[in-house]
Order: structure tokens, then sequence, then C-alpha cells
């Protein structure tokens, strides 16, 4: 008779395993989706702060002034302009999406101040050469230029952090 019961009981621990085993399996599971989300997150950000740092040294406001060739300068312009339309909007989507709360800080930080440095570079780059602004307008421009950079670099810092 004490034999009729084990069979039943091998069933029941087998049960057990393979329920247990299933749940340490989708415990790693998860564990590995959220690596790779991770992963993804910190890989989207490192290719904003590519994008970001690209268009900063093509609308250095120095650079702009010096060496664009007036035939050019339209075409430069507007070509610099839908990038940092494209990256403005990447930016803002990161800063109200992404799950680090110091990324979507300094992701609308960084839309704003790329935005603050495309208006002063505008602003200094069309002043004729004989203007009297332009030194003060060629100030602000490298200031707001020089604070976008500094944005990205802490940007960079959080995303390698997230």
């Amino acid at each position: 008779m004490a034999a009729d019961w084990v069979p039943a009981v091998t069933a029941g621990i087998g049960a057990a395993a393979a329920i247990g085993g299933q749940a340490v399996s989708g415990l790693f599971q998860g564990r590995n989706q959220e690596r790779a989300e991770e992963r993804q997150r910190r890989e989207r950000a490192v290719a904003v702060v590519a994008d970001v740092l690209g268009w900063l040294i093509d609308a250095n406001p120095g650079e702009l002034r010096a060496s664009v060739p007036r035939e050019r300068f339209v075409e430069t312009i507007a070509d610099l302009r839908t990038q940092l339309d494209a990256i403005r909007k990447i930016l803002l989507n990161m800063s109200v999406g992404h799950p680090s709360e110091k990324i979507r800080g300094l992701s609308a930080a960084m839309a704003l101040a790329l935005v603050q440095s495309w208006a002063s570079t505008g602003s200094f780059v069309t002043l004729r050469q004989d203007d009297e602004d332009l030194d003060r307008e060629g100030a602000t421009a490298l200031r707001d230029h020089g604070q976008a950079l500094k944005l990205i670099g802490d940007f960079a810092e959080a995303a390698r952090n997230a």
C-alpha cells in the first residue's frame, strides 16, 4: 500500500520543480529584458550626444562667420536649422519619456540651450562687419554656444550612468 503514494509524490515533486524552474526562468528573462532596455536607452542617449556635438561643431558661431562662403551661407544655415529641429524633437521626447529624472531634466535644458545658441548665433553671423553690435553679439553667441557645450557634457555623463 505504501507504494501507491510514491508515484503521486514523485509527480508532485516534478510539477513543483517545473513550476519553480519556470518562475526562475521568468525572473531571468525579465531581468534580461530590463538590461536590454537599459542598453537601448543608453545607446539612444549616446547617439543624441553625438548628434548634438556634431551640430554644435558645425554651428560654431565663429567658424560660421569666418569660414562659410557667402554663396553657401543660406544653404548652410537651412541645413543647420533642419538638423536642429530633428535633434530638438529627440531631446524633447527624452525630456518627457526617459525613466531617469536627471536625463529628463538635462534633455529639456539641452533643447532650450540649443535653440538659444542658434538664436544668438543667427544674430551674430548675419551682422555686417562694420556693425557696432558685432562684438556684443559675438560674445553672446560664444557664451550661449559654450553653455550648450557644457550641458551636453553633463548629459553625456548622466547617460553613461543611467
